[in-house]
């Protein structure tokens, strides 16, 4: 159960991820209620409210210690099928109403298929960022980010991970601006990040961004 999940990495100083799940019983995939008329559209969106309010339900039954500030994380999804909390005035909803010691888990992959941040250019990744200050209710809430390129196109809905530079994402050179402009952000606002694929090719790609950074610093002195 989540309950003994949390207060086993309670204990030991550690976070729990958590994917935001499905509303089973919505009316239509999400991606049919992009293009849906208004009438199909506000069906969609009170049943995707009644499905937040399950997950809210949950989420306000937890007990946390206090050991450890946010020990549980949401992930939002790519939008896929009836997948939950993909839209940021979805996470909003969720975090205005579960409890403050509730975190969140940034999925670049995700996030960049369920067409809320392409992360092409640093102005992309600075109105994102502004945007979360919103949605999280408190932006301290930010905790990891998953870094994973994507193999399917912006918007795509689907949650398909790529190695860094090699997919949709930052394939394209004149891209490497959104990828420096997301660590630099990240480190402002005190956020993890993580590789996901596990790619050598990844790690080579973070160590030469942070590296990137680290002469620009140098640089300005």
């Amino acid at each position: 159960p989540l309950q003994a999940e949390i207060s086993r990495v309670e204990a030991i100083g550690g976070r729990v991820v958590l994917h935001t799940g499905s509303c089973t019983a919505a009316c239509c995939t999400n991606k049919v209620a992009r293009n849906a008329s208004k009438a199909v559209k506000d069906n969609w969106e009170a049943d995707w409210k009644k499905g937040a309010d399950v997950l809210i339900s949950h989420l306000n039954k937890l007990k946390f210690s206090g050991a450890v500030e946010y020990p549980l994380l949401l992930e939002p999804p790519a939008g896929e099928g009836n997948k939950l909390g993909w839209r940021l005035d979805q996470l909003q909803y969720i975090f205005e109403r579960c409890p403050k010691q509730v975190g969140y888990c940034m999925d670049t992959c995700h996030t960049f298929a369920a067409g809320v941040c392409d992360f092409s250019t640093m102005d992309n990744v600075l109105k994102f960022f502004d945007e979360l200050k919103v949605a999280l209710v408190d932006r301290r809430r930010f905790k990891l980010i998953h870094l994973n390129d994507s193999k399917d196109p912006f918007f795509s809905m689907k949650d398909h991970h790529e190695i860094l530079k090699q997919g949709h994402i930052w394939s394209n050179s004149n891209h490497e601006e959104g990828l420096v402009g997301l660590f630099l952000m990240a480190g402002e606002w005190g956020v993890d990040i993580v590789s996901e694929v596990g790619s050598e090719d990844d790690v080579k790609v973070m160590a030469s961004i942070v590296k990137q950074i680290k002469d620009a610093e140098e640089g300005s002195e």
